[in-house]
Formats: structure tokens, C-alpha cells, sequence
């Protein structure tokens, strides 16, 4: 299997440690989101540490699958890409003040649904990153 042969034992029903000479050397982790998809989260030391995590999670399973990954993250996209995962749709996240004394909303209520960007725009939001979310099916 390469340099790097861990032992995989699913120790929780919902994570995976890898051990490699009596030491960690990586984890898989999964959540449950409130619509029933299964996100898998993977933190590895080694490429193929990351690819043995990965087919023990797979295997253990049911799908479909999603993760979510940083796009400027080339090596995590092509981890996950190599695991089967495509990319499904792109998620935007914000960079949005609170701070009523930036934001000068004090106590206003919150906006009504679909004016929430122009609102973020008008107290400086900027976006911070784009996040694909890739899928198993």
C-alpha cells in the first residue's frame, strides 16, 4: 500500500482513526445535517493515509455522500476527487461586521428574506471564499 500503512479502526459511530507505529496519524470524522445528508470530514498526515480513511468510510456508508472543501485547497479537492467525489454546487461565504458601532444598525430588525446581501454589502461585507461542496452518489 505505499509508505504510509496505517491501521484504520472506526472507534465511534461517527469517526475513524488511523494509527501508524503506535501513533495517530489521522482521522475521519462525519456529521449529520438537519435535511439527513452525510458531510465526511478526513485530517491527514499523508496522502495515502487520506485514501485509506477515505475507502474505510466509504465502505462503512450508506450514500449518497458530501464534503466540503476550500478551493484554493487544490490537494484536498484532488483527495476527495480521487475518493469518487465530484463537484456538486459552490458555496460563497461572507466576511460580515456585527459590531453595531461598524454596522450603525444598533437595534434594527433583521431584513426580510432576500435582502440579506444587499444589507451585507452596505455594512462592508466581503466575500471570503468559495467552498465547492462535492457529493459520492
Amino acid at each position: 500500500m505505499g509508505k504510509h500503512a496505517a491501521v484504520i479502526t472506526r472507534v465511534a459511530e461517527k469517526r475513524w482513526h488511523a494509527v501508524e507505529d503506535d501513533r495517530a496519524v489521522g482521522r475521519g470524522d462525519t456529521s449529520h445535517r438537519p435535511d439527513g445528508r452525510i458531510f465526511l470530514s478526513i485530517d491527514a498526515w499523508h496522502g495515502a493515509v487520506f485514501d485509506q480513511l477515505a475507502d474505510a468510510m466509504l465502505t462503512d456508508l450508506p450514500k449518497p455522500l458530501h464534503t466540503v472543501v476550500d478551493e484554493a485547497d487544490l490537494d484536498l479537492t484532488s483527495n476527495w476527487e480521487q475518493a469518487g467525489f465530484t463537484t456538486r454546487r459552490r458555496k460563497w461565504e461572507y466576511l460580515v461586521p456585527t459590531d453595531p458601532r461598524v454596522t450603525e444598525l444598533g437595534s434594527a430588525p433583521p431584513p426580510p428574506d432576500g435582502a440579506a446581501m444587499a444589507l451585507f454589502e452596505g455594512v462592508g461585507a466581503c466575500r471570503a471564499s468559495s467552498n465547492p461542496q462535492l457529493a459520492l452518489r
